[in-house]
């Protein structure tokens, strides 16, 4: 190790307070998310978020996270890498994963990445306060901020200088307690990190080891260095056994694992012009994703003003090997990521998995990490050199002078030739790329005409150092403000969504055998800025979203007509039998028995990894699971061990004869199961004996001391802590939910089924839609009371004297299997979807077999419609026999509304039925748009009476 250096700074008690004003910095820099004022944004809160609450709450259900059933119909959610991250499941398993959780997430891996740079500062001997400086420098640098969003690349900017680190004092000391280190390390990088970093990573440690082998073998020792890698590789690679089954297992199974290549791999590229943020990272906030020809997380680059200068002095030392070696990868990894403007990214395609990932951009981390170490050692060699301090801190001077100098004229110019508004800028109303390079000009000039009035009166080297620090944190917690409310810090306040992550379901509801696979894209399932997975945070099957990984086969399903078939079809349903489409065709075509009776098909017990059905059937039939084919699923019917099918191109389906018969299906995740054995007891015997080694030592007892509080707590949870089993009603229960108003056609069926009174649990979950359901029930139902139990409203209603033997709703928000023509011009406006008929002469229709109803007498028909053009279009009702023939049609004309603009027009009718005299067939009612023109309907409702 790196022997302390005599100056103050090397004082334990005086670095204390320098690593509290450090964190101290990171904190006031973020304190929006530190404090919980607001969350973070876009994929950390949509995605991470919906992913780790997920897990979590599988951990704390004693469910281990093997597959998650609520995204892209099922995939295997063990097989993503940050499933297994240990900080995300320490965290997860000491309370549910939520908003409290995600900001404290971040705010640690800031914290994790300025020790890491500390620690790899003080391995290339920096001393003491360029590796404090440089730790501020590196939390906060661009990359951080820029990424803050992307979970994966922040854990990897955190751990891999650690890995780094950790490598370098394994080599010069491979004992047994830094061989436990680097594991555990490289373990975290893996796990929790983009596995792009990853590999990358890897990439440098097999060559620093390459270079290492090398030169034992010309020293003839090479017997020895090759047994003490061997060690090592064995220790990682049993540690990361269950990282690296998973990478297996999804290479043959996803539509990456043949690489990418073209534009796909060099989309995310950094630009030239991108370096503006090297000095004005705000630009890179303002104008657009067409002016920059990139997304704003891809450009900045930002290490503040010091590094800069730092940086510029540092080329005087260009001949010393330090410098040389270090300005040489850190323009390597530069031109790597300029992927547009130079060839080298797609030269580095010949390395084997390099083709795996797109974003050239990710390598200007390595940038910024080497160049705030050069400018680190540039920092560190200022402060020790004693004899000439003076004249390299006149030098700093005056590469201040001649900063302010460019930066003035850069601000005075485009202030005088782009037109920039004085008062724009005092109001900070900043929209084009100019002003915000004319107000951080102004930011920048103030804050080094103020170093340049204390840089004189700094008499020491400790004085110009504590100065140079408060520059430094001052430039970055201004520059992190600035670009944070973009990258950063979410609009939404944290106290309007986490209530809504609270009320969330705890346990996992039995899937609706009534309800059809669901959309992310409902806007009555979104809060705040989470929209993009909110089935798996409602537990609801769903056909979209965002996945670590997409299946090969599910890509190659979604271009099938058996994809729209799935979506109107519920999680589990019956088949009459299956038959195969072809002689070369690999699955069989599904012929599906719906709405059948709980007495012949109900769900007796969910979980995510293992769900049974009972069913009685009346003939031999075949149960269709509406999920992936995935070989891991096995079912045993009647505890016996049966054959899954694959259905629909990529549906699984099992055989079942005629009788009562209990039907599992239970996930078996195979070796994985066995890889993840392997990895927690290698990583458990790694942690016991860094400990033990390291049990003197304060800092690791009170990491031991938070670990077993997080354990105890996590095993005595379920006993003060008891999941609470959901409360059945007469109406609702958590078995059958009702979300939104996409429902409203299933509440409709329930409802007018109901003999007597029943009552209605009205759960909000933060659902804007869901006053229609309770509006709906208030409209047709004469309500008798409302009690409030615990977080639930609860409606009572009794039952509604009516004829009506027969409803029905079409309001497009969700698939109806009783309707036709209902995906024709789908077209979604705020919260509402609706149909356009503009060019098509044929809207929704239905077709209902009157065989099945008592006499019907009467009919009531309402929709609500719109027209931007003049149209000439009708709803037709038609009854037809048996054998064709119609004998009797009825046409109620849809007015013209165009006097109304953009406001829907509701109509009614109500149709005697003719008496028939025959056997009852078939009533037809159907859209006609006979002028094909823009007519546009929503919310097709119909009723039949009986006497």
């Amino acid at each position: 190790m790196i022997e302390p250096s005599q100056h103050s700074t090397s004082n334990i008690r005086t670095r204390g307070l320098y690593y509290a004003f450090i964190f101290l910095a990171i904190f006031i820099a973020i304190w929006q998310i530190s404090c919980f004022k607001y969350t973070l944004k876009w994929d950390a809160i949509d995605i991470t978020l919906p992913w780790r609450h997920f897990i979590s709450d599988a951990l704390l259900n004693n469910q281990l996270p093997w597959w998650n059933p609520y995204q892209f119909h099922g995939f295997a959610q063990g097989l993503s890498l940050e499933t297994w991250y240990p900080l995300a499941l320490i965290l997860g398993a000491a309370s549910r994963y939520d908003l409290y959780t995600l900001n404290l997430e971040y705010l640690l891996h800031l914290l994790i990445a300025a020790y890491g740079f500390y620690r790899l500062a003080r391995v290339v001997k920096i001393n003491h306060e360029g590796a404090l400086w440089g730790c501020l420098v590196f939390s906060l640098s661009g990359f951080f901020v820029a990424n803050a969003q992307h979970t994966g690349w922040i854990a990897s900017g955190a751990w891999i200088p650690h890995v780094l680190a950790s490598y370098f004092i394994w080599k010069r000391q491979p004992n047994l307690n830094n061989s436990l280190i680097l594991t555990m390390l490289v373990f975290m990088l893996a796990s929790g990190g983009y596995i792009a970093y990853t590999i990358i990573t890897a990439y440098i440690l097999f060559a620093l080891g390459a270079f290492e082998g090398i030169k034992s073998i010309a020293r003839g020792n090479h017997k020895e260095i090759f047994w003490r890698y061997g060690r090592l590789i064995f220790c990682i690679a049993t540690s990361c056994a269950l990282l690296l089954v998973c990478l297996w297992q999804l290479k043959w199974q996803i539509d990456r694992g043949g690489g990418l290549s073209g534009d796909t791999m060099l989309k995310g590229s950094l630009y030239f012009k991108h370096l503006i943020s090297l000095i004005y990272p705000f630009a890179t906030v303002k104008g657009d994703y067409g002016f920059w020809s990139g997304d704003q997380s891809m450009m900045n680059v930002y290490m503040g003003l010091p590094a800069l200068i730092l940086l510029a002095l540092s080329i005087r030392k260009i001949k010393f090997r330090f410098y040389a070696i270090s300005w040489l990868l850190a323009l390597a990894s530069l031109a790597l990521a300029l992927a547009m403007e130079l060839p080298f990214r797609g030269w580095a395609n010949a390395l084997p998995f390099l083709d795996l990932f797109r974003f050239p951009s990710l390598f200007r981390y390595y940038t910024v990490l080497v160049f705030t170490l050069i400018a680190a050692r540039t920092l560190s060699d200022l402060m020790t050199d004693k004899v000439t301090f003076d004249k390299q801190k006149m030098g700093f001077g005056r590469m201040v002078q001649i900063f302010l100098g460019i930066i003035c004229i850069v601000g005075l110019v485009l202030f005088l030739m782009a037109d920039v508004e004085i008062l724009q800028i005092i109001k900070l109303s900043i929209h084009r790329v100019s002003e915000a390079i004319v107000l951080q000009s102004l930011l920048h000039a103030l804050a080094l005409t103020g170093f340049l009035l204390l840089w004189k009166t700094t008499k020491t080297r400790l004085a110009f150092f504590q100065l140079l620090l408060l520059f430094t944190a001052i430039d970055l917690i201004i520059s992190c403000q600035l670009n944070g409310r973009v990258s950063i810090f979410s609009e939404h306040s944290f106290a309007s969504i986490q209530p809504c992550l609270k009320s969330l379901p705890q346990d996992y509801p039995v899937p609706s055998m009534h309800d059809f696979i669901g959309s992310n894209s409902d806007k009555n399932l979104q809060f705040g800025p989470v929209y993009r997975n909110n089935n798996t945070l409602y537990k609801r099957m769903g056909w979209d979203g965002y996945t670590p990984y997409q299946y090969q086969t599910f890509i190659d399903f979604e271009k099938t007509p058996y994809y729209r078939k799935s979506l109107d079809l519920p999680f589990l349903f019956i088949s009459k039998p299956i038959s195969q489409p072809g002689d070369n065709v690999q699955f069989y075509d599904s012929d599906p028995i719906l709405n059948k009776p709980e007495d012949e098909l109900n769900i007796r017990s969910f979980s995510p990894n293992s769900f049974s059905a009972w069913l009685n059937l009346g003939t031999s039939s075949t149960l269709v699971l509406n999920q992936n084919f995935v070989p891991n699923w096995h079912v045993t019917v009647d505890d016996q061990p049966g054959e899954i099918v694959r259905i629909d191109h990529s549906l699984m389906g099992v055989r079942v004869p005629e009788g009562p018969h209990v039907v599992r299906f239970n996930f078996v995740p195979g070796h994985l199961y066995n890889a993840l054995i392997i990895s927690f007891f290698s990583l458990l015997l790694c942690s016991l004996f860094y400990f033990w080694l390291n049990r003197k030592s304060l800092p690791h007892k009170l990491l031991l001391t938070i670990l077993i509080i997080i354990g105890l707590f996590r095993i005595l949870r379920p006993i003060f802590y008891p999941i609470e089993p959901s409360q059945d009603h007469n109406l609702i229960n958590y078995s059958d939910r009702f979300l939104d108003k996409g429902d409203l056609e299933r509440l409709k069926d329930v409802a007018f089924d109901q003999d007597s009174s029943f009552s209605f649990a009205m759960e909000s979950n933060c659902l804007p839609g869901i006053h229609v359901l309770s509006e709906f029930l208030s409209e047709n139902f004469p309500s008798q009371d409302s009690t409030y139990q615990l977080d639930q409203k609860i409606l009572e209603f009794s039952p509604m004297p009516s004829s009506a033997v027969f409803r029905t709703d079409l309001r497009f928000e969700a698939f109806n299997p009783l309707w036709k023509n209902q995906g024709n011009g789908l077209v979604r406006e705020k919260n509402n979807t609706f149909q356009s008929l503009l060019g098509v002469k044929y809207g929704a229709s239905i077709e209902i077999d009157l065989n099945e109803f008592d006499p019907v007498n009467q009919i009531k028909i309402s929709i609500e419609h719109r027209n931007t053009e003049p149209i000439d279009a009708a709803i037709v009702c038609s009854i037809v026999l048996t054998g064709g023939k119609e004998i009797w049609w009825k046409s109620m004309t849809i007015p013209d509304s165009q006097a109304v603009q953009g406001k829907w027009r509701a109509l009614n009718w109500r149709l005697e039925m003719p008496k028939l005299d025959s056997e009852p067939g078939y009533l037809k009612i159907h859209v006609w748009n006979r002028g094909t023109s823009n007519l546009q309907i929503d919310n097709f409702s119909l009723s039949l009476f009986g006497k």
